[in-house]
């Protein structure tokens, strides 16, 4: 049963492909904080973002809590390791000249709908 239901089965063959070639034949009780810590460092030092550092760890410390669950583990190492922080996006608004460009772009069709996003905050 699939109990990964927000990634897209692509992404998470590219995280299992990764931590298979990064820690072949290790086993389960071979994961340990320390090391979580190393293949963390390791991901910065490949100049990927946060976001994406953060992907990878969370899909192994997925797998690992299912072992916990399986019985296969006492418990997940990732208790011990800090995930990286988010930083906020920044917030944006349109100033008037803006949405009216856009708006006139837009054409008398869908220009009402645009405004009912902007006034209503839909992305």
């Amino acid at each position: 049963m699939d109990t990964n239901q927000n990634k897209t089965k692509k992404q998470d063959e590219t995280y299992a492909k990764f931590w298979k070639e990064r820690c072949p034949r290790l086993p389960l009780l071979g994961v340990t904080p320390p090391l979580l810590d190393i293949v963390k460092g390791e991901l910065f030092a490949k100049k990927l973002s946060d976001q994406t550092v953060l992907h990878y760890l969370k899909f192994l410390r997925h797998v690992l809590n299912l072992a916990v669950r399986d019985g296969r583990l006492n418990r997940n190492p990732f208790i011990q390791v800090r995930l990286p922080k988010m930083t906020k996006g920044r917030l944006r608004f349109l100033s008037i000249e803006e949405e009216t460009k856009l708006l006139e772009k837009i054409g008398a069709t869908f220009a009402p709908w645009v405004r009912f996003a902007i006034l209503t905050g839909v992305r």
